[in-house]
């Protein structure tokens, strides 16, 4: 599962010959001007809300600026096998997995299962990810921008690239969030639900025989 430099190369290479082929071919249903518009059109005439047009308007601007106009999941599901796909979501995914205590030292296996049920979700600056008071039913990786947590109104931690928050989320049933967590910059996160990794544990008994020892770096991990 530890991709090695040569398969990094690889999987980034296969990403950025994939791009160019979009950019270069510019079909005009993958041209981002173009899907702007045509959601635009979608909007105005659904009466969607000011703050949901607000949410695909930054949703765009983040591929624009940061993704050279290109949707990668859309990307690999459309141009690459499934086998090749789950190749590439590995690599994109598995820096955010290995920088979280809660799976160090769980097997490899696991590990994959998990990084390949990983959801990839956008949030807007000020955007709430979590929120007081709210349930919470799964834990977040950062793939990219800032995440600020928030004990009432003051500001206690924050989360980067690489890492993690809600992580006792996936572990056990959270009615009631005790933080709100406030996107600081427009933020690309990774979401693992506990529903799923409750499913993923049927098939990896040594790893349920750890649930306690997880619990156990979740606390020591909330005190530092």
């Amino acid at each position: 599962i530890l991709i090695g430099a040569a398969g990094s190369t690889y999987f980034a290479g296969i990403i950025s010959n994939i791009t160019s082929f979009v950019h270069s071919v510019n079909i005009s249903e993958d041209n981002v001007a173009h899907k702007k518009a045509v959601v635009s059109v979608f909007s105005e005439e659904r009466g969607l809300s000011r703050p949901l047009r607000d949410r695909i308007t930054a949703f765009f601007a983040y591929l624009e600026d940061e993704k050279y106009g290109v949707d990668e999941m859309k990307l690999l599901d459309t141009y690459l096998p499934d086998h090749m796909r789950n190749d590439v979501v590995l690599f994109l995914t598995h820096r955010l997995i290995l920088s979280c205590k809660v799976f160090r030292g769980l097997e490899s296996g696991f590990l994959r299962s998990v990084m390949l049920r990983l959801v990839q979700n956008f949030y807007m600056k000020g955007e709430n990810i979590v929120e007081f008071g709210q349930p919470v039913d799964g834990m977040f990786l950062v793939a990219a921008g800032q995440v600020e947590i928030y004990s009432g109104d003051e500001k206690v931690h924050e989360r980067v690239q690489n890492q993690s928050l809600a992580e006792a989320a996936m572990l056990t049933v959270i009615d009631e969030s005790v933080y709100t967590a406030e996107a600081a910059l427009y933020c690309e996160l990774w979401y693992l639900s506990r529903t799923i990794f409750c499913e993923l544990l049927e098939d990896f008994p040594s790893v349920r025989e750890k649930l306690p020892e997880m619990r156990k770096r979740i606390r020591q991990f909330k005190s530092k």
